[in-house]
């Protein structure tokens, strides 16, 4: 039997859910089975983990100092609002982890840039459908994420200004 498994995922889980997935698979089967894995990172979820960073959250932080060192002083005071906003309203008020609660809300969406998940914020009525098509659609936290959408507006359209600039090398 060969058992194909295909996994859209952020980079780090990757490892974790293999070993998982394998020690499932091997305790409910007596059939001996090949798994092939096809395993592509998804840049929005990486993106939307990243924001746990640039939100300067001290727990990420610890793990992730030179990253945060690197791109924290070129955060406009706009942005630096904004994560401030999305960390306080998240995590701050109702201990929700930034990434996981925007993952939730991009997840039903095509969008797998920046740009995509940018535009999908201009038609949040097509997230809020396919949302309420799955079990996890509940009404207050698609008001938190309402609340959100300007501040992930602003994060966004930095970021692609930022990547649309000539790069000058960096010194390492």
């Amino acid at each position: 039997m060969k058992l194909i498994i295909r996994l859209v995922v952020s980079g780090f889980i990757c490892a974790l859910l293999f070993d998982s997935a394998t020690r499932i698979i091997r305790a409910q089967t007596k059939i001996k089975t090949v798994t092939e894995w096809q395993i592509e990172p998804l840049f929005k979820y990486d993106a939307l983990c990243f924001l746990n960073l640039l939100t300067g959250d001290s727990f990420y932080r610890k793990f992730y100092a030179k990253e945060y060192s690197r791109f924290e002083p070129r955060l406009s005071p706009q942005v630096r609002k904004a994560l401030a906003n999305l960390k306080r309203k998240l995590k701050d008020d109702i201990s929700k982890s930034v990434s996981a609660f925007l993952s939730l809300h991009f997840s039903v969406t095509d969008a797998e840039t920046l740009f995509e998940m940018s535009n999908a914020l201009g038609n949040t009525d097509e997230i809020k459908s396919n949302l309420r098509k799955t079990v996890y659609y509940n009404k207050d936290a698609w008001k938190l994420f309402e609340s959100v959408k300007k501040d992930l507006k602003v994060i966004f359209s930095s970021a692609l200004r930022f990547i649309k600039r000539p790069r000058v090398a960096e010194s390492t």
